[in-house]
This record gives C-alpha cells, structure tokens and sequence, in this order.
C-alpha cells in the first residue's frame, strides 16, 4: 500500500459516522437481564427478613447497572487523541471506582 491510500483510508475511518454493533449491545443487555433477575431471585428473602425491603438489592445492581452503561456511553462519545486515547487513560480510574464499589 502506497501512503496515499493509507492516507485516504484514515480520512474515509474518519469521516465514517459512529455505528453501533447491536448483537453486541443485544448480547450486553442480556447480560444485564440475567444478572437483575439472579440478583433478586437471590436476594428477596434475605433482604425482605433483613432490611424489611425485597427488591433493596435489586434496586442498587439496577443502580449500578445503569451507571455502568451510561459510563461506557460517555465513552463511545470520547474523542481519540494521538497517543494514549482518553478512554485508555479513564480505564485505570474505572477499574480503581469498581474495585471500590
């Protein structure tokens, strides 16, 4: 390949609009499903004798599910940069905050 065309091929990446995988995102959601309904299959018993509300822990996986997702929605939405990208620089911040939680 001449550098003209890889030239050209990196413009065409580029201007190329953002496209979502959806047997991915189907396959996340169903992840997603699954765990919610384990989660609470799990828990219900537990936290109704305990903390006097069954669906307490399905609420809070609920919580962080959807802060999961809308993190990794932010970023889809991150510009890459030369060099390290953003989203590699967020990694290490976000797998410290999940190791936390």
């Amino acid at each position: 390949m001449t550098t003209a065309t890889m030239s050209y091929g990196m413009r065409a990446r580029e201007r190329m609009p953002f496209a979502w995988d959806y047997i991915t995102l189907g396959l996340v959601a169903s992840l997603l499903l699954v765990g919610l309904i384990m989660v609470t299959s799990a828990s219900m018993s537990i936290a109704a004798r305990d903390l006097g509300n069954p669906f307490f822990f399905l609420e809070r996986q609920f919580i962080f599910g959807a802060a999961g997702v809308l993190f990794a929605w932010v970023l889809t939405r991150v510009r890459r940069s030369s060099g390290i990208s953003t989203a590699s620089r967020c990694c290490a911040w976000a797998w410290l905050c999940s190791c936390w939680c």
